[in-house]
């Protein structure tokens, strides 16, 4: 490879450990907050690593996850 070459990123992992996913977590977070209050009952279609249906679950909400990578099954 030459040296402009960029390696490929896992898919995944850039968005899992970085700081866009991070804030689209806390973007997420402020507005179901401001949506539904404290608490409520929310499905997180797709939760990858869970690290969203685990903060919303921190803050009070009751969240059914579902994923389909077999990958992030294991991992949550």
């Amino acid at each position: 490879m030459s040296r402009d070459t960029i390696e490929p990123t896992p898919w995944g992992r850039s968005e899992i450990l970085g700081p866009v996913h991070m804030f689209r977590e806390r973007l997420l977070l402020r507005q179901f907050l401001a949506l539904m209050g404290d608490s409520g009952r929310v499905l997180d279609a797709g939760c990858g690593s869970g690290s969203l249906a685990m903060e919303l679950s921190k803050q009070g909400f009751r969240v059914d996850a579902i994923e389909r990578s077999r990958e992030f099954v294991e991992m949550v």
